[in-house]
This record gives C-alpha cells, sequence and structure tokens, in this order.
C-alpha cells in the first residue's frame, strides 16, 4: 500500500490524509472505500465526496491518526460524533465516545454539587 495522498471532501469541507491513515482501523469504512474496484465515492483518481458532517470529520481523522479521541473540554456533539463514528464503522471510536460521555456526567455532576455545597467538599 502506498502512502498517496487522498483527498476527501466531507459534506463540503476538504481534508488530506494518506492511505495508511485511512486503512488504520480494521474494518472501516475507509477501508472498503479504497480497496473497491467500483470508486462510486471517487470523482477521480484519490479524490472522494462523502456526503457527511464535514465539521465533525476532524475528530475521525485524528481518531485514525492517533488512536486517540480528542474533543475539547466544553465539546456537546457526542451523540452526534459516535452516529458519524457508527457510520465510519469505527466501533472503538463510537465505545470511546460513550465512555467519554459518562466521565464527561460524572464530572459535571461533582461541579454542580461543589458549587451548590461547597462546605461538603
Amino acid at each position: 500500500m502506498s502512502a498517496e495522498i487522498v483527498k476527501l471532501n466531507v459534506g463540503g469541507k476538504w481534508f488530506s490524509t494518506t492511505r495508511p491513515t485511512l486503512f488504520a482501523r480494521e474494518g472501516s469504512l475507509f477501508q472498503d472505500m479504497l480497496m473497491m474496484e467500483d470508486h462510486h465515492l471517487e470523482n477521480q483518481p484519490g479524490y472522494f465526496f462523502i456526503d457527511r458532517d464535514g465539521e465533525l470529520f476532524r475528530f475521525i481523522l485524528n481518531y485514525l491518526r492517533s488512536g486517540e479521541l480528542t474533543c475539547p473540554k466544553h465539546f456537546t456533539e457526542h451523540e452526534q460524533l459516535r452516529k458519524e463514528a457508527e457510520f465510519y464503522r469505527l466501533y472503538e471510536l463510537a465505545s470511546d465516545i460513550d465512555a467519554t460521555r459518562r466521565t464527561r456526567r460524572t464530572v459535571d455532576f461533582v461541579e454542580v454539587v461543589e458549587v451548590a455545597h461547597p462546605e461538603k467538599m
């Protein structure tokens, strides 16, 4: 597999990456997309259009690059990002999103209790 550059237009936003990055997760949509003889998503060689949320795709691509979910502290679109992860068949990422949501809810609850009852802390 070559390290050729792949251009992705996701919901009108352009991203550039390499084939190995897109092949980083076994069973993902990207593997099928790049391996199919009939590239129905391919506009021209190396250029693909995906009709999904381009704003959230940066989190998907960063996950493929690093293997880690990295979202800003006050990120609020976990449910939508999970749907995107499922669409791309990145089920480990979907699980990571669920775990992050559970952790953040616990932290938010503790922060509310601290503000409401500082003497108990």
